[in-house]
């Protein structure tokens, strides 16, 4: 079996050769909460602005939670830690999504999803839930799916 590489170095190797997605792909921990807590309340909001009720709410935000730890979980065992064919872009595409995290633990700004990959995924997981979703219970679901993947 391969022996991993991990680093105890505060940052890590340059992934781009563009300084726009080196820097797109750096992000402080701090930010995601920022960005997201304005979203979070609005979806809040939203639910009692519709009526939703407090039952609703909170058993929505309970499926939000419960669904976010199993694409979590899938996400994780199945596309972040699979086991790459040998060929080099199999191996640079696995580094950049996952392997980055685990060469270099200590990288303080690779830690979260940057905004650049965050929102995009973030769009198309609201897309898809409010799809699927019966009116409305969006807004209970998404703030706790939200929470979660704000926090990657």
């Amino acid at each position: 079996m391969k022996k991993n590489y991990i680093s105890n170095s505060q940052e890590s190797v340059r992934m781009f050769k563009s300084d726009l997605l080196e820097a797109l792909s750096k992000v402080h921990f701090l930010v995601p909460v920022f960005i997201f807590v304005p979203v979070i309340g609005f979806f809040i909001y939203e639910a009692f602005a519709t009526n939703l009720g407090w039952v609703t709410f909170f058993e929505m935000f309970a499926v939000g939670l419960f669904v976010w730890t199993l694409v979590e979980y899938i996400m994780h065992r199945f596309l972040f830690h699979y086991t790459p064919p040998d060929k080099p872009w199999a191996l640079r595409l696995h580094f950049i999504f996952h392997g980055v995290h685990h060469d270099y633990p200590s990288d303080a700004k690779r830690l979260v999803l940057p905004p650049s990959v965050s929102i995009p995924l973030a769009t198309l997981f609201y897309l898809l839930f409010n799809a699927i979703l019966p009116a409305n219970y969006i807004y209970g679901f998404f703030p706790a799916f939200f929470v979660r993947l704000s926090f990657l």
